[in-house]
């Protein structure tokens, strides 16, 4: 008992990795949203906060949070006002996070963040009825961390998105959930097996893999999920695997309506996984061909993305704006295009012109980003 008790108080690997994915996204988010002349109010709800802080010394998703607001608001102390939301169905959890909070924000910025103990589930039911009506400088992030996947419904985190100002980050036990799929499918006249089943029912047709219970890999798993929390393309959705052990994954699905916070979500995806974007892994016995298997992984990534983006400009042309779009729809980043264009460029494959009563184009610029608007228009050709 002692040993599975003390277990649950250090910080595993895969925690580690995801509570580093939520400080990074927020370290990187944070600081754009505060340089925002529309942005006023930053919500930030950690709806099942946990311990806080564990025996080893690790850092938990609130203190985590509450570290990187300190760190933003003492770098741009501006107009912008960050307000932390913790919650627990944990009375004692939440005091303990408290405690811990209160004693290190002594002498900080003038930031104090918002305390609740109530069960996920209610939680989310109530904010998402007090945020649908967010106004237009306001944004919200919601870290929903449960324990299992009991408290997530689809429809509820439909409507948490719904005001098209806020973003979600869902953590979910992948491999407990493809193993026991087809199992409460089947008996899901069993209490234990219903919020399995219906979420399998609300997020998939009938004739789909999952809601037939087909055997699948854990990473296929994750990628259907990821899909059907796009709700018929309607939010920008990723996800990203962690490894806890063996066949054994959690994931990390995040959902935003916004262009340029996806943009920043793969950037912290592909700054945690310089490989590929995809997740974490634990770490491998080390081989005398790492390097080399480094570079031709790098080399098939780009492969990819060259032979799609052919693929895309054989269509027809296209403006910069649009090559913006093509690369994070397809998770890579407005440099990983660049770095493709280049390489057309260069084998004499594409036709640059500029687009008429626009500003002159610097020579050898793509401007693939959001902030330039449409300045060119790529050919390949033929």
């Amino acid at each position: 008992m002692g040993k599975k008790n003390s277990s649950k108080n250090i910080m595993l690997p895969h925690s580690r990795a995801k509570v580093k994915f939520y400080k990074t996204y927020l370290e990187i988010y944070l600081r754009v949203l505060c340089n925002s002349s529309y942005v006023d109010v930053i919500n930030i709800y950690d709806v099942f906060c946990g311990m806080g802080i564990y025996n080893d010394g690790g850092k938990g998703s609130p203190i985590e949070a509450n570290d990187v607001i300190k760190d933003v608001c003492a770098t741009f102390p501006s107009k912008t006002k960050i307000c932390l939301h913790i919650n627990d169905k944990s009375r004692k959890r939440v005091n303990a996070v408290k405690n811990y909070i209160q004693n290190s924000n002594v002498g900080s910025h003038d930031y104090t963040p918002i305390y609740s103990s109530l069960e996920g589930e209610k939680y989310l039911e109530n904010l998402s009825s007090e945020i649908a009506s967010t106004p237009s400088n306001t944004r919200n992030l919601i870290f929903i961390d449960p324990y299992g996947y009991k408290e997530i419904r689809k429809e509820i985190i439909d409507k948490l998105m719904s005001n098209g100002r806020t973003e979600v980050m869902i953590f979910l036990p992948i491999s407990f959930m493809n193993r026991f799929t087809k199992h409460a499918l089947e008996h899901d006249e069993i209490a234990m097996f219903q919020p399995l089943c219906n979420f399998v029912k609300s997020s998939f047709p009938n004739n789909h893999p999952v809601a037939e219970g087909k055997r699948m890999s854990h990473l296929e798993y994750i990628s259907y999920i990821t899909c059907a929390l796009r709700f018929g393309n309607k939010y920008y959705t990723t996800s990203y695997h962690i490894e806890r052990s063996q066949s054994n994954y959690f994931a990390l699905f995040f959902l935003t309506s916004n262009v340029y916070g996806f943009e920043k979500i793969l950037e912290t995806k592909w700054k945690l996984d310089e490989k590929d974007g995809n997740g974490f892994e634990l770490p491998k016995q080390a081989s005398l061909f790492d390097d080399l298997e480094a570079e031709e992984h790098k080399r098939i990534i780009f492969n990819k993305l060259l032979e799609r983006t052919v693929s895309y400009l054989r269509s027809g042309e296209k403006t910069n704006q649009e090559l913006y779009f093509f690369a994070l729809t397809n998770e890579f980043l407005p440099k990983h295009m660049a770095e493709v264009l280049s390489a057309l460029r260069q084998n004499g494959r594409l036709e640059i012109k500029e687009i008429a009563g626009c500003k002159s184009a610097m020579p050898g610029a793509f401007y693939i980003n959001r902030k330039e608007g449409n300045r060119i228009i790529i050919t390949l050709k033929k």
